[in-house]
């Protein structure tokens, strides 16, 4: 669901590449990391990089 590839799975765990991630600025109107995932509060998005909109 990541338009970026910024997910992958690591020994059963999904990873976000912050590196490649944009979350969804300009795609979406909530990450879809987010959006999609089964588990609440699991996905965090971090308020120190820059690309972070309130």
């Amino acid at each position: 669901m990541c338009p970026n590839m910024a997910i992958s799975e690591a020994r059963g765990t999904f990873v976000i590449d912050p590196a490649l991630c944009t979350e969804c600025i300009g795609h979406f109107d909530t990450p879809q990391c987010v959006a999609i995932c089964p588990v609440d509060d699991t996905c965090v998005i971090d308020t120190r990089v820059p690309r972070y909109q309130a």
